[in-house]
């Protein structure tokens, strides 16, 4: 067993602050190849309405369709009653994500209530859920100041209601770290720069910003040229 387990969002909160629609198939394909990177959490989709968050409209579709991979483990974000109805129409779903912000304003800006009231929207999911024996987790946003939390391949997303939020942690920066440290992931860094490196090129069709990635294609680009 990997001494950390990290949670990938990028399909999830990577995906939908992207100005273009990113096919259900293309999501699908990406989910797999970081499956097969070794990632075993990963937050697929988002059960809020579609008028909020378009890139993520698909959410039914994506879930319906996960690769079965022995070890993996789905998550999607459920704000509300009516998302985690969505959710449990899922099928291959194992796991329902909700959230609070630690700020009033955020809290506002993102799901349009107060922190308090978003707490009253939150508790009928979790009774649900319990009763259901579906696992849930929750997170709490903006806590340090900043809206990064969990990762993203390459340093995709950020969120849409947080000004100056220019992406996530990058995935390959994080399992660098740990494993130069000693820390064991699980997660095959080379399986990961595949998966950045064939989401700017055949999907998103311009660069990603994780420095771990870039230097590792750099890298590989650099020893091309010398054979």
């Amino acid at each position: 067993m990997p001494d950390v387990d990290i949670y990938e969002v990028g399909p999830r909160d990577g995906l939908q602050n992207e100005a273009e629609f990113v096919q259900t198939e293309r999501k699908l394909e990406l989910i797999g190849k970081l499956a097969a990177a070794g990632l075993r959490r990963i937050e697929v989709a988002s059960f809020v309405s579609a008028e909020w968050i378009p890139p993520l409209a698909d959410g039914e579709q994506v879930a319906a369709n996960l690769p079965v991979v022995d070890g993996v483990t789905y998550a999607a974000l459920v704000p509300n009653e009516k998302g985690y109805a969505r959710f449990r129409s899922g099928g291959k779903l194992a796991m329902a994500a909700t959230f609070i912000s630690a700020s009033e304003t955020h809290n506002h800006q993102n799901v349009n209530c107060s922190i308090a009231d978003q707490l009253e929207r939150s508790r009928p999911v979790f009774e649900r859920a319990q009763s259901d024996g579906v696992e849930m987790r929750a997170y709490v946003s903006t806590v340090c100041g900043c809206p990064w939390f969990d990762s993203s391949l390459g340093g995709l997303g950020g969120c849409p209601y947080a000004p100056g939020a220019s992406g996530n942690v990058a995935t390959e920066d994080l399992v660098d770290l740990f494993e130069c440290e000693g820390v064991t992931t699980g997660v095959d860094l080379d399986g990961l720069v595949d998966a950045s490196s064939w989401l700017e090129r055949e999907v998103l069709h311009r660069p990603l910003p994780g420095r771990v990635y870039r230097a590792r294609l750099g890298a590989r680009e650099r020893a091309a040229r010398t054979r």
